[in-house]
């Protein structure tokens, strides 16, 4: 991604070349050491930078950069802190989104690699700076740079030296070097409250999650979109023409309540009869039909092809025209439903909505605490795609996967959880989403913070009780105690959640293993048994293993 592309992707009007650069937001995330900005005339939190519009930094300090009233053509540069070094010496960031520490290690976007060539900051005579120049090359003379106060991220809890019993801890590493675990890679880690992180494998190890993956979606819907959120499925006419604008609504059926044929029938009882043209309007999200990381089967056999117009999951039919152009073939099937209703249209045509659309009538889904429920519950795949593109499009308007996961991810990063994983969907489908156990336990332990934890953990689900869990777990101790988000795709199994010790104390554990499809199958009865020993690590007092 270049920096003048980078640029126009951001939220806010472009300036003409002669006007300054007026504002930088800085977010600090300081790992030792301070950050010194002199007091300047905008304003206490507000800083003028002269000479040349450099912004100091010092080492082990990373700085978050975002253009909010960008130059066109503007480019940013690491360089050391030092007068007589040239631009050769530097190593050039995308302009919108640049992570900078005195390592010289950045992380500018997808496309720039994590480590810079060239630059060391801890041996620059001055330390590190990034340079801002123009888009002829020469250095901005002042920059105006707000910056809010950084957040400080706690640390593990200590753990007390009689954390657990010594039975209790056997128990966990016998589960965890189980015969059915040793063909397998295993991330795990459980934290218990009073205790801290008690155990872990290769806790930082980022393995493909599978459909953990929706409490990612899920903490983006419930921090992003409004509580009552809805998707509105509207039919309206413009001129002779009728015009289907599409929402993103995931629970929308060929037939039904809430159908095309309910559609339909609101176009028949508003007296029309006929129309040259039915024009479908899906453009509230990207063109994209798959995402990143989607292997070429996965299409229509586990999810339908992603559009803004969704009928029955979009995985009715496996024809290629369907596949290749959903909206297309969800426009015809309406064509079907407005026949039957008596309404005839010569042709169906896949482009913008005309002005003036007068609107006949409209569906709306079920508000976002059900879709929710559904999505976490039973593992939908359609509603977590379309709701990280709809959390794109509501944040930044752009109802796209990567606009939807920036939008996760900054708020994620401001609560110092889940910040070294990638995702590329909503729904897990994708092997290139990463995340490690340690980060999803921390994920998990963040969300309990949250003013809306109350209603996400009444949707998980729940060991031998609901969901995707109601058949898992045999125990007494795990049955309706165990509440969590499973994981399932070929070579792939995961299970995060929360539980509550034999001793009375709230346990937060994630578990991830990858390998070939047949070992990772078998390791299922596996995995139950390491979250049943940890509810049990504290079944005996300390006293009788002494």
């Amino acid at each position: 991604m270049g920096s003048s592309a980078s640029l126009r992707n951001l939220d806010s009007p472009r300036r003409n070349l002669g006007s300054p650069l007026r504002v930088l937001i800085v977010w600090c995330l300081l790992f030792g050491g301070g950050i010194g900005f002199a007091p300047g005339a905008a304003g206490q939190n507000q800083t003028d930078l002269r000479g040349g519009g450099r912004l100091g930094l010092t080492d082990g300090q990373t700085l978050r950069l975002r253009v909010i009233d960008p130059v066109e053509g503007m480019k940013f540069r690491l360089c050391p802190r030092d007068g007589r070094i040239g631009r050769r010496q530097c190593v050039r960031l995308a302009a919108d989104d640049a992570r900078v520490s005195g390592t010289g290690q950045f992380r500018a976007s997808v496309a720039v690699p994590d480590r810079a060539d060239g630059i060391d900051c801890t041996r620059a005579r001055f330390a590190c700076e990034i340079r801002v120049y123009g888009p002829t090359g020469g250095a901005l003379d002042r920059i105006a740079v707000d910056f809010t106060p950084p957040v400080v991220c706690g640390t593990e809890q200590p753990v007390p030296a009689d954390r657990a019993s010594l039975a209790g801890l056997i128990r966990l590493n016998a589960a965890l070097t189980h015969p059915d675990l040793i063909d397998v890679v295993t991330s795990f880690s459980v934290w218990i409250e009073g205790y801290g992180e008690i155990a872990a494998t290769r806790p930082n190890k980022r393995l493909v999650p599978a459909s953990n993956q929706k409490l990612y979606t899920a903490f983006g819907a419930y921090t992003l979109l409004p509580g009552d959120h809805t998707f509105t499925t509207t039919i309206g006419v413009a001129d002779t023409d009728l015009v289907l604008i599409a929402g993103g609504d995931p629970t929308l059926r060929r037939s039904g309540e809430h159908s095309i044929e309910a559609l339909a029938q609101m176009v028949a009882e508003s007296g029309i009869t006929e129309a040259p043209r039915l024009v479908i309007d899906a453009s509230r999200y990207d063109s994209g039909t798959t995402a990143t990381g989607w292997p070429d089967w996965t299409v229509p056999r586990y999810a339908g092809p992603l559009s803004a117009f969704t009928l029955d999951d979009n995985d009715w039919t496996d024809d290629a025209d369907y596949v290749a152009n959903p909206a297309l073939g969800n426009g015809r099937e309406l064509q079907r439903a407005l026949e039957e209703a008596g309404v005839i249209v010569d042709e169906v045509v896949v482009e913008g909505a005309p002005s003036g659309v007068e609107p006949i009538g409209a569906l709306e889904s079920a508000p976002l605490p059900q879709l929710l429920d559904r999505m976490l519950r039973f593992s939908d795949n359609e509603i977590a795609d379309n709701l990280i593109r709809e959390i794109g499009k509501v944040t930044n308007d752009e109802g796209s996967m990567a606009g939807g996961i920036r939008a996760i991810d900054t708020q994620l990063g401001a609560r110092c959880a889940g910040a070294q994983g990638t995702a590329h969907d909503g729904s897990g489908l994708s092997y290139a989403n990463a995340r490690s156990a340690r980060e999803w336990q921390q994920m998990l332990r963040m969300f309990r913070t949250e003013p809306w934890f109350d209603d996400f953990w009444s949707h998980l689900p729940v060991a031998g009780g609901s969901g995707t869990l109601r058949r898992r777990f045999g125990a007494d101790e795990t049955i309706w105690n165990v509440r969590g988000k499973t994981g399932t795709v070929f070579g792939g199994r995961a299970l995060s959640g929360y539980a509550t010790t034999v001793g009375g104390r709230p346990m937060v554990f994630s578990i991830v293993i990858n390998g070939d499809n047949a070992p990772a199958a078998d390791a299922l009865d596996a995995m139950d048994a390491v979250i049943s020993a940890a509810v049990r690590i504290d079944a005996e007092p300390i006293a009788a293993t002494a």
